[in-house]
């Protein structure tokens, strides 16, 4: 889950999001409660940062 952690936060567009949300549901089978909430935050405010930047940062 700490992989999946870090290639969200180095995605810059929101198709890159996009691809990794299969990979997040696969690994949150076997991930605690707390590591999927941690995920998803981690998400979400990868998400909203790349729409404030117009959809892509950088």
């Amino acid at each position: 889950m700490f992989e999946l952690q870090e290639k969200i936060r180095q995605c810059k567009t929101m198709a890159e999001l996009d691809e990794l949300r299969l990979p997040i549901v696969k690994a949150s089978k076997e991930a605690s409660i707390a590591e999927c909430n941690d995920t998803q935050n981690i998400f979400r405010k990868q998400k909203n940062r790349i729409k404030r930047h117009g959809g892509v940062i950088g």
